[in-house]
C-alpha cells in the first residue's frame, strides 16, 4: 500500500501513559497533523493488557509505550507482556520517554521496542513528533492489519 492510498485510511494506536495531558496533546495535535489517527488511551498495565486480551475487532496499527506509568509495573512490564503473546509478536511498540537512561534504552530494545524515542515538551515539539509518526509509521513503513474474531484468539487474515 502505497502512500497516496493512505490517506483515507483510519490508523489507530494504542497510548500507555499514565498522563490523560498527553492523551490530549495528542488529540489536539493528531487534528491538524495526522487526521486519520485516532488514540486508544490507556493508562495502567492493567488497563492495556485487559484491553489487549479481550481485543476483538482491528488491533491497533501501533503501540506508543511511555516507560514510567507511575504504578507498580512500568511500561517496560506492559511490553514483555505484549512481547511473550503470540498474537502481538507483529504489533509494533514505540516507546515514549523522558529517559535517558543508556540501562533503560537497553532493556526496552532487549524486550523488543521497535524503537525508543524522547518524549516532546512543547506544543511545537509535539507537532513535529506527530509528523514524524506519521510520516514514519503511516507514510513510509507498512505495519500489518491484525483482525481478532475473538478475545484471546490469533488474528485472521484481513
Amino acid at each position: 500500500m502505497n502512500a497516496a492510498s493512505n490517506e483515507s485510511a483510519e490508523f489507530s494506536i494504542l497510548l500507555v501513559d499514565d498522563d490523560p495531558q498527553i492523551n490530549d496533546m495528542l488529540n489536539q495535535v493528531t487534528k491538524s497533523e495526522f487526521p486519520q489517527c485516532t488514540f486508544i488511551h490507556k493508562t495502567t498495565f492493567e488497563e492495556a493488557t485487559i484491553y489487549l486480551d479481550q481485543l476483538v475487532g482491528w488491533a491497533p496499527r501501533l503501540v506508543l509505550l511511555d516507560i514510567d506509568l507511575k504504578t507498580e509495573k512500568s511500561g517496560l512490564d506492559v511490553l514483555a507482556w505484549i512481547r511473550n503473546q503470540e498474537q502481538y509478536t507483529l504489533l509494533p511498540i514505540v516507546i515514549l520517554s523522558v529517559m535517558h537512561d543508556e540501562h533503560v534504552v537497553r532493556q526496552a530494545y532487549a524486550g523488543g521496542a521497535n524503537i525508543f524515542t524522547n518524549k516532546p515538551f512543547s506544543y511545537t515539539d509535539w507537532k513535529e513528533y506527530v509528523k514524524y509518526l506519521r510520516t514514519y509509521w503511516f507514510s513510509t513503513a507498512s505495519t500489518p492489519k491484525l483482525w481478532f474474531d475473538k478475545p484471546g484468539g490469533m488474528p485472521t487474515e484481513e
